[in-house]
């Protein structure tokens, strides 16, 4: 299956974002982590997504999103980190990272 990139920074950038049907079609997940991909994905290239964030722009929960976000991990659609804050190495941030996963999930070399 070939990727196909679409410039989506920039200035002037497309008002709209291709996705592949079989990522919205992947049985595996559930309508709102599908939902929640196809957000993810019309943000730009290495994005960092934070779940409190994220619920600013939804009607959806706090567990909801957690939830969803959980899904697209399993099926490793995203990556988790933790951040940590250097001075006291404490949790301060989990960041969801999509990088390239999408495109070595379905183009093995």
């Amino acid at each position: 299956m070939a990727t196909h990139r679409v410039k989506k920074s920039g200035k002037d950038p497309p008002p709209f974002t291709r996705i592949d049907n079989s990522l919205l079609q992947d049985e595996r997940l559930s309508f709102k982590a599908r939902g929640l991909l196809a957000y993810m994905l019309s943000k730009p290239d290495h994005f960092r997504f934070y779940l409190d964030e994220l619920i600013k722009h939804t009607t959806e929960k706090k567990d909801s999103i957690r939830t969803g976000m959980k899904e697209l991990e399993q099926q490793r659609y995203t990556i988790t980190r933790t951040i940590l804050n250097k001075p006291s190495d404490q949790a301060i941030k989990e960041t969801n990272q999509m990088y390239n996963e999408l495109y070595y999930k379905f183009n093995p070399q």
